[in-house]
């Protein structure tokens, strides 16, 4: 079962009365879902994770419960062996797609098509700076100003509770900004303003 079609049979179980709306409101979430193992997208999950959910659940609330059903397939177990080996082989897997996602993040054009694709619209934009900041930190210079101010908050969706550490971000200087993102009629950004600009992402 791939994503989508965990999704669409996740979408009659919340909203039985409007599955077909269900699975395009979630099928837009899959693509800030990228982080969750493979191992949350299972027949199985959608029983355990369908009780869960409103009918017209967030994103936050479908991240918070993938999480939630991914952490309880490493909680302890009475040390049956075949068990452990299960697990350690998930671990594993989850351990090469973290490496995965940290090399397909580490890419700037396909970090501005994201943006591009955002359209503005500012929740979205703060999901990828999240997602940025997770496996791509050095590029979160790329993210508009007012996608960092609340950074906090969409990060504390998308770490584990208990992580404190934070990468430190380079930002882009002003004339990189003009190479990578130029303004109308050949305008130059001015450094005080990309400056003010940075501060008010460290808000």
């Amino acid at each position: 079962m791939n994503r989508a079609d965990w999704m669409g049979a996740l979408a009659p179980l919340i909203r039985p009365r409007s599955p077909l709306a269900a699975a395009t409101q979630l099928g837009k979430m899959l693509e800030f879902l990228g982080d969750i193992p493979d191992a949350a997208f299972t027949e199985a999950s959608i029983t355990a994770i369908a009780p869960t959910l409103k009918r017209s659940p967030s994103f936050a609330e479908m991240r918070a419960a993938l999480q939630a059903y991914a952490r309880s397939l490493d909680a302890p177990v009475d040390h049956d062996p075949l068990q452990d080996t299960a697990t350690m082989r998930e671990r594993a897997r989850w351990e090469a797609r973290q490496d995965e996602l940290r090399a397909e993040w580490n890419d700037p054009d396909g970090i501005r098509a994201r943006i591009r694709t955002c359209d503005g619209e500012l929740r979205f934009l703060r999901l990828l700076a999240g997602l940025v900041l997770q496996w791509a930190p050095q590029h979160l210079g790329l993210l508009p100003p007012a996608a960092l101010v609340s950074l906090d908050d969409v990060v504390g969706e998308i770490m584990p509770p208990g992580d404190d550490h934070r990468p430190t971000p380079r930002y882009a200087t002003p004339a990189e900004l003009d190479q990578l993102n130029p303004l109308p009629n050949g305008r130059k950004r001015d450094a005080s303003a990309a400056t003010a600009g940075t501060e008010a992402g460290h808000c």
